[in-house]
């Protein structure tokens, strides 16, 4: 019995996809939901607490050109063993530019950054007050439209370095 007779595979390579886009760092040991459906009988993961992804953590900004799988390997036994399978990377691959030329464009990210920023800006600058760490380091400017650009120029350029990844598989 093969690992995809416990798990659903397109939940495992989606799941791998997403939380790599995002570089969800904080997140291959822990931080996620193993649920298991009653029918059909396989186990789905589901991501949370995404505190530290999107290149950044509180004050910190990650590049976005950093490559985890090894971080993911030693962190997760299961994708150690999945990321280890070339057949599960070329599947990730097409999944990948299967998901990059329907669902995650630029401009998909871009809407959805803009469409998010309108519902919670009003709350978005007092949350950013009430946490801003600039009160206790002069050196982080907590500006709300400079951070909503850099999270879009973050994006555009993450998107790159995950479509040159998956293109060498």
């Amino acid at each position: 019995m093969g690992i995809y007779s416990k798990f659903d595979k397109k939940n495992l390579i989606d799941f791998f996809l997403y939380n790599y886009l995002i570089q969800h760092k904080d997140f291959w040991d822990k931080n996620y939901f193993l649920i298991r459906n009653s029918y059909p009988n396989k186990f789905y993961f589901i991501p949370w607490d995404f505190d530290e992804c999107f290149g950044q953590f509180a004050w910190k900004k990650y590049d976005n050109s950093i490559d985890e799988i090894s971080e993911i390997r030693s962190n997760n036994e299961l994708y150690n063993r999945l990321l280890g399978n070339s057949e599960f990377m070329e599947e990730c691959k097409t999944r990948w530019f299967e998901l990059r030329e329907f669902l995650w464009t630029e401009e998909y990210f871009s809407d959805m950054i803009s469409k998010l920023y309108e519902e919670i800006k009003d709350v978005l600058e007092l949350d950013t007050d009430l946490w801003n760490p600039g009160k206790y380091d002069e050196n982080w400017n907590c500006d709300v439209h400079e951070y909503i650009e850099h999270l879009n120029k973050w994006i555009l350029e993450r998107l790159e370095f995950c479509d040159a990844y998956f293109n060498m598989f």
